[in-house]
């Protein structure tokens, strides 16, 4: 009876999945996103000389061999993204998977960590949504997998191994480096128990420093090295304060299900149960959460990590109560945060995507993102800043790149013809509308020449044309 209702919670949450994958829109404008600047490198275009962007750029790399050969259909793109990306989730649970198996306590443990880890309801869409952190999280698993492998054996393959799908991980997202750093403990730990690792750390740092060293030299080949650097670390330190400074860490809505999953790890250090491998999935996760802390989560991708960690301490506690009651508390309790995760889900479904693909915009009707709504995939390149006019505003407030830059004039000169623009009254306006920024704001003499064909998505009267 057990093993049916386990199997049947599983069933459901591939149901979710699925769900998600094919109909749910949640989050979407990071994928659109990234298709558009995946679409730009298929073409030739190098980040950060040739268009703005703020992440690292390994994601682009491989999807943009799928982009050139996918026909120009936005709707193809955008699915075939999710499959992608569901692909490479699958392939970081496969991986998950093996720790468990390995390192904490056997195959029984994972059915339990699936269902654990799909209760947080953010799993569901971001496993199958277009974004750096998929590739990443791949790698950064994989990472910790040899580490473990290390721990175990003390074979400097497996340090090598690991050195090397860090440094991968950390070419897919840079923030990624916040997570690994935390292994310092455990390895000095290992450090009094075999004083070979700081030969092994030293030798399987050799390939990682080889790539890093050979992509620096590509960038100042490319005149790229300066603007990455400003974008990927300068912008990205100040784009909490500029952007979501009035906004709230979503850590403080998943409080309990923390707690929880903390004091499960804390019941296996009091029961002598916990390893070496448990209490470094333990500090990690504690890691996740100071960083949540420190640096706001505004949207719940940002804490799939913290989910997996703590899914990983809870389910060898959940695989120990053999009560068929408990089973049964289970299944109810999944039933309940099943129907609580559609309705979040459905909640939030913006119905962008649907939008946009009734628009089909042609490859020469240019759509000015103010408000990153709605995104021409296919558009041609005619400014430095492809999405999100705010980003351009920042760039310009911290370094000054374009100085003459004008919104108002970049619309009329190249009579764009959409604006995704939601318009605020006057008087609610920033104040900043106002100020030396008003440049990056469109003026009310603009949007008269637009009307609004959809809410945020304005049309250039024919008369402008």
């Amino acid at each position: 009876m057990k093993d049916r209702i386990l199997k049947f919670i599983i069933s459901l949450n591939i149901v979710g999945v699925i769900v998600c994958l094919f109909l749910s829109n949640y989050i979407v404008f990071d994928g659109f996103e990234h298709i558009k600047i995946s679409y730009l490198v298929s073409e030739g275009y190098v980040p950060y000389r040739d268009f703005f962007e703020h992440h690292h750029p390994l994601l682009w790399y491989m999807f943009a061999p799928i982009m050139y050969i996918l026909p120009h259909n936005f709707a193809l793109a955008y699915y075939v993204s999710r499959i992608f990306s569901l692909i490479f989730s699958c392939i970081m649970l496969f991986i998950i998977g093996k720790i468990i198996n390995r390192f904490l306590g056997g195959k029984d443990i994972i059915l339990y960590f699936l269902i654990i880890l799909f209760m947080f309801f953010p799993m569901w869409f971001c496993i199958s949504h277009l974004k750096p952190d998929i590739i990443a999280r791949v790698f950064y698993f994989l990472g910790l997998y040899y580490f473990f492998c290390y721990a175990e054996k003390f074979q400097t393959k497996d340090m090598v191994y690991c050195a090397i799908s860090f440094t991968f991980a950390f070419l897919a997202l840079q923030n990624i480096i916040i997570s690994i750093f935390p292994l310092i403990v455990p390895s000095v730990y290992l450090w009094t128990k075999q004083k070979k690792i700081v030969k092994d750390i030293a030798v399987s740092s050799i390939i990682p420093l080889v790539i890093m060293a050979s992509i620096v030299v590509v960038y100042v080949v490319y005149d790229i090295w300066e603007p990455y650097f400003q974008l990927n670390w300068i912008l990205n330190a100040h784009l909490f304060e500029y952007m979501h400074i009035y906004d709230i860490s979503l850590l403080l809505l998943w409080k309990y299900p923390v707690l929880i999953g903390l004091g499960t790890w804390l019941w296996q250090i009091k029961k002598r149960q916990a390893s070496f491998y448990t209490n470094t999935i333990g500090l990690l996760c504690i890691a996740e959460i100071i960083q949540h802390i420190y640096f706001k989560a505004v949207f719940h991708h940002y804490l799939i990590i913290l989910f997996i960690f703590l899914a990983m301490l809870a389910a060898p506690v959940a695989a120990s109560i053999k009560n068929k009651i408990a089973s049964i508390v289970m299944l109810i309790a999944t039933l309940v945060i099943f129907g609580l995760n559609f309705n979040y889900v459905w909640h939030y479904d913006t119905q962008i995507f649907p939008k946009v693909k009734a628009l089909n915009p042609k490859e020469d009707e240019y759509i000015f993102n103010e408000c990153f709504r709605y995104v021409n995939v296919y558009s041609k390149k005619i400014s430095y800043y492809q999405l999100f006019s705010m980003m351009a505003q920042i760039d310009n407030i911290l370094f000054n790149r374009y100085p003459d830059y004008d919104v108002n004039e970049f619309i009329e000169t190249n009579k764009v013809k959409y604006l995704d623009y939601i318009n605020i009254p006057k008087k609610y306006r920033d104040p900043s509308d106002f100020n030396e920024f008003s440049r990056f704001k469109i003026s009310d003499e603009t949007l008269s020449k637009y009307e609004e064909v959809e809410p945020a998505l304005w049309r250039r009267k024919e008369e402008y044309q």
